[in-house]
């Protein structure tokens, strides 16, 4: 026999499916509604707050993305219900028109998935992805834009210009060569002469110069004593505004608006030596910013506008191709290859179809028709409803087969690209189900958020860290479960936005990441999703208060927590046999609870469960074919005013009354968790013995939380004894 004391110095490393012999001392059997931090320890995970009710009625999905104007003014858009509106980052809705309706927003099958967004500076392009653009009428025919249209203007002196309007100052006309084509010659040389006053050729001649020294033909108009280079008469030159991407615009006033783009037509060449951009006739699948050009993903291609023109996609002339001209290049593969999502880094991109993913690079001069190249790099069944999500150095994607869905970490280093890309859910392959359909990236926190229709009403979530380029001191998955579906998801400045289905509606909340984050009323963190700050209305002839509350709570884990302004019991609760509900919004406590802001949310359960325990020799090596008797288990832990410890075991006698579980309670105030409603909660650090007893193939141990207040484990230890199988009678 040998005495055994075995360290766990963290309970970082989150769940692993893997056998215990095999699994890292820290890794864990389950954990759900944690958030395992590398400096303060494994901790219930932070709760979710109230924003705002988004839609009144039942709607299934949602859209959102972030808009990161500056350090001091973000903006998370919500788009669901075919319109689309936008809060700062304290709840506050913001004023958003659409002078145009919202018809643009028609047809879409699934919000989240249908609608694509991209901001530049105060414009963010809306692409619905299911809407197939066209040409606009012929360009005499043509109306001009209305004056709501958005744009952005190329120029200084068109700050406060107009759009892309036929005779607008400054900007292109529809059709500078109305009329019809005088002739064709074969050099510039051979064109009339021309000058002030003379009739001949008359003011608006179109020339053809068929040249073969500028490797394509091109046309002229005459203007005064000049020829300039104009387009072919006759040709629809406007790209229709209502099916392209719209603009949600912020203006200078504070308020948005939702309006169609002014795109430049077409004011040289024709057809053939300058023809549409290839996504007319196309739907577009996404819209993202690079090199300063604005760009669109449409089947097997990307198209690129002109470099500082966002919305020029055509040839500002035919005489020579200009390094800042628009540039379309297609992926190169011999099966279909439709680009669905892109990431992108200051020196080149990543992109991807169902199958196949593909890198385009440039070079130092910046994107141009010779610099780019889009070559396969990988071939892995992507999962293109969740795209691709950068983080970092690293991109992360979802495969899916058997029920399961897979994560995918691919490394982009400056100058190279990667060939393969790690599973990072190789340890937990039974996790996350399929159907996953937003990944999102907090990348100063160092995490992903994975959502899945699979399991609509969790969230999970992948801590890492890198202690080097090549080494990861923490790889840890777990979950984190609410009372409702989640749609959708978007991470802004320490704040994890969250779209929820609720009965009554879709709501906005968030989830506040910041190490020490809590409610401004009180003084620590207050575990209550939906979590909301009120204050009561005092009947003193009745002696009761009354609470009107900004949502329908679900009643069962409904909690009520006391402020700072109680000073008696601060952050203690009240009484939840008390309550007393007069409507789905309003209930009614006794006694004067209206001293200052109460605490409001729901109720939810922190919880993990070590891995079997395992005998090891002193150089690490595993043991499994002795006999490994647990005797007791010390949880460290700090800050911490409230958990439990649920020891399991089976092969006890009945009188040790261990079925189904023994449960320990342990509080910082000795009275017991009556202490919660009573006076204020207690934070303590220190050690908690737990008693198992028990062989360590049948013991197991689970710690839980599921009250208002935190706590905080450090690290554990394992006393056990250890009989190798000679020894054994």
């Amino acid at each position: 026999m040998s005495l055994s004391v075995a360290s766990i110095p963290a309970l970082l490393g989150g769940i692993s499916q893997q056998p215990p012999h095999v699994r890292s001392s820290d890794q864990l059997e389950d954990m759900k509604n944690g958030w395992a931090s590398l400096a303060l320890g494994l901790q219930k995970r932070a709760p979710s707050t109230h924003v705002a009710r988004i839609i009144t009625g039942d709607v299934s999905d949602a859209h959102i993305h972030q808009i990161n104007r500056d350090e001091t003014e973000q903006y998370v858009a919500v788009t669901t219900d075919g319109a689309i509106r936008v809060f700062d980052l304290n709840g506050v809705e913001q004023q958003v028109s659409a002078p145009d309706g919202w018809g643009y927003l028609s047809g879409v099958t699934k919000f989240a998935d249908d609608i694509e967004m991209c901001t530049v500076a105060d414009h963010t392009f809306v692409v619905n992805k299911r809407k197939t653009v066209a040409m606009d009428v012929l360009g005499a025919d043509r109306v001009p834009d209305p004056i709501y249209f958005r744009w952005v203007s190329r120029a200084a002196e068109d700050i406060n210009g107009d759009p892309y309007q036929p005779g607008s100052a400054g900007q292109y006309p529809v059709n500078p060569a109305e009329g019809t084509l005088t002739g064709t010659v074969d050099r510039y040389d051979k064109l009339p002469p021309v000058k002030e006053g003379d009739p001949a050729p008359a003011q608006g001649a179109i020339y053809k110069v068929a040249s073969s020294l500028v490797g394509a033909a091109y046309y002229v108009r005459r203007v005064g004593a000049a020829w300039e280079e104009c387009n072919l008469p006759g040709l629809r030159n406007a790209i229709d505004a209502r099916t392209m991407p719209h603009a949600l615009v912020r203006d200078e006033d504070g308020t948005f608006v939702f309006a169609p783009f002014s795109w430049a037509p077409r004011r040289m060449g024709d057809t053939v030596q300058n023809p549409a951009p290839g996504f007319v006739g196309r739907t577009i699948n996404d819209v993202f910013f690079y090199q300063n050009r604005l760009a669109f993903l449409h089947d097997e291609s990307v198209t690129m506008s002109r470099v500082g023109d966002f919305g020029n996609f055509f040839r500002m002339t035919m005489q020579d191709l200009l390094d800042d001209d628009v540039t379309s290049m297609a992926a190169s593969t011999t099966g279909v290859a439709v680009l669905a999502d892109v990431a992108v880094f200051s020196d080149g991109m990543l992109l991807t179809s169902a199958q196949n993913q593909f890198s385009m690079t440039n070079g130092e001069a910046g994107v141009t028709h010779s610099s780019v190249a889009i070559r396969g790099t990988t071939s892995y069944r992507a999962n293109t409803r969740a795209g691709l999500c950068p983080c970092g150095s690293e991109i992360y994607f979802a495969s899916e087969g058997n029920g399961f869905a897979r994560i995918h970490e691919y490394v982009r280093m400056a100058g190279a690209d990667t060939t393969s890309a790690g599973e990072i859910t190789a340890h937990v392959p039974t996790l996350i189900p399929s159907g996953v359909h937003k990944i999102v990236a907090a990348d100063d926190m160092n995490a992903l958020f994975v959502m899945t229709d699979g399991r609509p009403n969790s969230v999970f979530v992948y801590q890492f860290y890198w202690s080097s380029n090549d080494a990861k001191l923490q790889n840890a998955w777990h979950e984190w479960t609410f009372d409702a579906p989640i749609l959708s998801a978007a991470y802004l400045a320490g704040y994890l936005f969250l779209v929820v289905r609720r009965t009554g509606g879709v709501f906005l909340e968030r989830v506040d990441l910041q190490p020490s984050a809590h409610p401004a009323a009180t003084s620590n963190q207050v575990h209550l999703d939906r979590q909301a700050t009120i204050t009561g209305t005092y009947d003193p002839v009745n002696d009761r208060t009354t609470f009107l509350l900004p949502y329908s709570p679900v009643q069962a884990g409904f909690r009520m927590v006391r402020g700072n302004a109680f000073t008696a019991r601060p952050e203690s609760l009240i009484d939840p046999t008390s309550l007393t509900w007069l409507a789905h919004n309003e209930v009614r406590v006794p006694g004067n609870e209206a001293l200052g802001p109460v605490i409001v949310g729901n109720s939810f359960e922190f919880s993990f469960q070590l891995s079997e325990q395992i005998y090891r020799t002193p150089d690490g090596t595993a043991r499994t074919s002795g006999r490994y008797q647990l005797r007791t288990i010390f949880l460290d832990y700090r800050n911490t005013a409230y958990f439990k410890v649920h020891v399991t075991a089976s092969g006890r006698t009945n009188d040790q009354i261990v079925i189904p579980a023994m449960v320990r309670e342990m509080t910082g105030k000795t009275v017991g968790s009556s202490a919660l409603i009573l006076n204020r909660p207690s934070y303590d650090s220190g050690s908690y013995r737990a008693q198992v007893y028990s062989q360590s193939t049948t013991g197991r141990l689970r710690v839980s939380n599921d009250t208002h207040v935190g706590c905080t484990f450090v690290s554990a230890q394992v006393e056990g004894e250890y009989w190798n199988r000679s020894s054994i009678r």
